[in-house]
């Protein structure tokens, strides 16, 4: 026969554990030992702030993109490829031939490259085949491609003036900022050793939270079970923290029947 309390799964157990980290960090980082978690523990407050500030950026970045997008600028028709393009060699190579408009690839090579063709000549002083091939100046390609240059710089301009004025590029850049700077607690984190329960669940809620969707953790076990592989490296330092508090008990980490 099987009590009530034995019936306790390890879902509920992790939930609850959770929630007393998270509404009282006093119960959390009560001294346990002279090796205790106080620092881990602080660590994943300063975690939680930061992701929650994350989140609101996040927010204010997906406003400012709506905003940009109804200011982005539209392609300029001088940019799309024609007949005389191809004529002209501006297009010719078979990686260009699927794009209907020139990148900004293109672009930068008719910038650093002056357009040049080669023009046959008499060559008398060969005694067999006396014709040879000329470099020399293509006028008409060069004042196109001096054309589509100017069109895409004055796009480029447009384009970053819509950003600045929608908010996105300074929304952009603080997202930045922050990401570099979660990512570097999360590293500090991973590195801490943690010496009881308390502290692995500072990683355990890490490790199942899913930065691609924002997400606040409901269940701690189904988003553990879904996210702890071996790429994620807040798993790989909870499974180094097993076998820490493990040594530190006294544990055999080896396998038995």
């Amino acid at each position: 026969m099987t009590t009530k309390q034995a019936n306790l799964s390890r879902r509920s157990v992790l939930g609850g554990s959770l929630a007393a980290l998270t509404v009282s960090p006093a119960l959390a980082t009560a001294a346990v030992s002279r090796n205790d978690d106080s620092a881990l523990l602080a660590m994943g407050q300063e975690w939680q702030k930061a992701w929650k500030n994350l989140q609101d950026i996040y927010r204010a970045s997906e406003e400012a993109e709506a905003r940009y997008h109804e200011m982005w600028p539209d392609l300029p028709s001088i940019l799309t490829k024609t007949e005389q393009d191809w004529e002209y060699g501006l297009c010719a190579h078979p990686n260009h031939a699927t794009e209907a408009t020139f990148d900004a690839d293109l672009v930068e090579q008719f910038r650093r490259k002056p357009i040049i063709r080669g023009v046959q000549q008499p060559a008398p002083e060969r005694r067999l085949n006396r014709i040879k091939t000329v470099l020399e100046p293509w006028p008409e390609a060069q004042a196109r491609a001096d054309e589509i240059v100017a069109a895409w710089d004055k796009y480029r301009a447009a384009d970053k003036a819509a950003q600045e004025q929608s908010g996105f590029a300074q929304a952009n850049k603080d997202e930045c900022e922050v990401v570099q700077a979660l990512h570097e607690l999360e590293e500090r984190i991973a590195r801490t050793r943690a010496h009881s329960p308390q502290g692995m669940l500072v990683k355990a809620h890490i490790a199942a939270t899913d930065p691609a969707a924002i997400a606040t953790v409901d269940d701690l076990e189904r988003a553990i079970e879904e996210r702890l592989d071996t790429v994620n490296f807040i798993g790989r330092s909870l499974i180094l923290d097993v076998l820490h508090i493990n040594s530190i008990f006294g544990v055999n980490r080896t396998h038995t029947e």
